[in-house]
């Protein structure tokens, strides 16, 4: 979490340390409080550039860690998370009548 500067309210603009709130805004509640992550771009961008990610080959949404609101990286669950393949299957996409990769 090095890289996020707080944690602001969609609904009230409040803006609270990352540490402070948890989940929700604690003035507008757990509907209306949405937070949004406040980053500092231009740390982030010395840890994670298009080389960076280029020479990555974790293949799971774990690449993005310096983007992440993840403080404790000991509980990241084992498990690939994100990078989910897509797979061509030309007879449905015939029976829907939807284009196929590459195809406009």
């Amino acid at each position: 979490m090095s890289n996020v500067t707080g944690l602001r309210c969609i609904h009230c603009e409040k803006v609270y340390s990352a540490e402070a709130a948890e989940y929700f805004c604690p003035a507008c509640g757990y509907g209306d409080g949405i937070l949004d992550v406040l980053y500092d771009y231009e740390a982030a961008g010395k840890q994670l550039s298009r080389a960076t990610l280029g020479a990555n080959a974790d293949r799971s949404i774990w690449r993005y860690l310096p983007l992440l609101p993840v403080e404790n990286h000991r509980i990241l669950p084992h498990l690939q998370v994100g990078w989910t393949p897509l797979y061509e299957v030309s007879p449905l996409a015939a029976s829907l009548g939807v284009a196929q990769f590459g195809e406009e």
